[in-house]
């Protein structure tokens, strides 16, 4: 074998000496990226189940809310229906208060006509009780006088 060959024979094993190398190198680069990819993969996944375990909370909340909504929707409903009642009451009862007050004002008004009619009688009794104890007086003065005198 010449030498020459020899040569090439080991400039080719040098070569691939170093093409080993750096297959070698790219070799432990690809599994450092696939471990780092791994990482990445597995913290992706985690982060994916945390955002899952998140949304369903959340959900849930959401479905919370939404029966408490209801249930306030509810209880507004009952309370504005109970306050219409309650103001119909209360309009009922100043009605009913107005008209109290009406005949009140008309039971004064009576019962101050009556007691100027009874002041107008008593006024009236007064006088003619005054006449009849003048007209006494005035027959006992004529009697004590010497008689009736007759005309």
């Amino acid at each position: 074998v010449s030498e020459r060959v020899r040569e090439a024979c080991t400039a080719l094993q040098e070569e691939l000496a170093e093409c080993r190398q750096e297959l070698q190198e790219q070799a432990a680069e690809y599994e450092a990226a696939l471990g780092h990819a791994d990482e990445a993969q597995a913290r992706a996944r985690e982060e994916r189940r945390a955002l899952v375990q998140e949304r369903e909370a959340v959900e849930a909340a959401l479905e919370a809310v939404e029966g408490d909504m209801d249930e306030l929707r509810g209880a507004h409903d009952t309370a504005l229906q109970r306050i219409k009642e309650l103001t119909l009451m209360l309009a009922g009862a100043y009605e009913w208060k107005r008209k109290a007050e009406a005949m009140e004002a008309q039971a004064e008004r009576s019962e101050h006509k009556r007691l100027v009619e009874r002041q107008m009688v008593e006024s009236e009794r007064a006088m003619l009780l005054k006449e009849m104890h003048d007209h006494q007086d005035m027959l006992l003065r004529s009697v004590r006088k010497g008689g009736i005198k007759h005309r």
